[in-house]
């Protein structure tokens, strides 16, 4: 079971790198809707895909996710362009 403190370090590490703005922008195109802002739909987005790639948080998932989600943030750059 993924600890929720771990995916937050993960999350926070991720949002950092790619300089992801506060904001609720990313809700629709990463979260499920549930979620309050780009950090907690961030959040959704890398404990869905630790489960879907079978990864635990740490150095090795964020090397593998970090590209991942630059790649779909793109994609949703595309699509939205105020981002």
């Amino acid at each position: 079971m993924l600890k929720r403190e771990d995916v937050r370090k993960l999350t926070a590490a991720l949002v950092i790198a790619l300089n992801i703005a506060p904001g609720k922008a990313l809700i629709l195109s990463l979260g499920q809707g549930h979620e309050t802002s780009n950090f907690e739909a961030v959040e959704s987005w890398v404990r869905a895909a630790l489960a879907r790639e079978q990864l635990r948080p740490g150095k090795f998932a964020l090397q593998s996710l970090l590209p991942a989600l630059e790649s779909r943030l793109h994609t949703v750059s595309e699509t939205l362009p105020q981002l």
